[in-house]
C-alpha cells in the first residue's frame, strides 16, 4: 500500500459535465476542427500541472478525459472521412 493518494470520487454531475465536453471534441474532430495529437497533448499538460500542485481529483478528471477523448476522436474522424467520401464519391 504504497501509493496514499486519495482516490478520486466525481459526482454525476462533474462526470456529465465532462461527457458534454467529450462530445463537443469528439464533434470538432469529427468536422476536422481539432486534431487528436493536440488534444492529447493539451490534457497531458494539464495533468502534468495539476500533479505538480498535488490536485489529485484535477489530474484524475485530466486523465479520464484524455482516456475517453483518445477514444471518441478515432472512431470520429473515420465517420467524418467517410462523410466526405460518400458526398465526394468520384473524388
Amino acid at each position: 500500500m504504497g501509493d496514499e493518494s486519495p482516490v478520486p470520487v466525481f459526482t454525476g454531475a462533474e462526470l456529465a459535465l465532462a461527457d458534454a465536453l467529450i462530445l463537443i471534441i469528439k464533434v470538432m474532430a469529427m468536422h476536422g476542427i481539432i486534431d487528436s495529437n493536440a488534444i492529447e497533448t493539451v490534457f497531458a499538460d494539464l495533468g502534468s500541472r495539476y500533479r505538480s500542485e498535488k490536485l489529485d481529483s484535477a489530474v484524475a478528471m485530466a486523465d479520464y478525459l484524455r482516456q475517453q477523448i483518445g477514444v471518441a476522436i478515432a472512431p470520429a474522424a473515420m465517420a467524418g472521412a467517410s462523410e466526405v467520401v460518400k458526398m465526394n464519391p468520384g473524388a
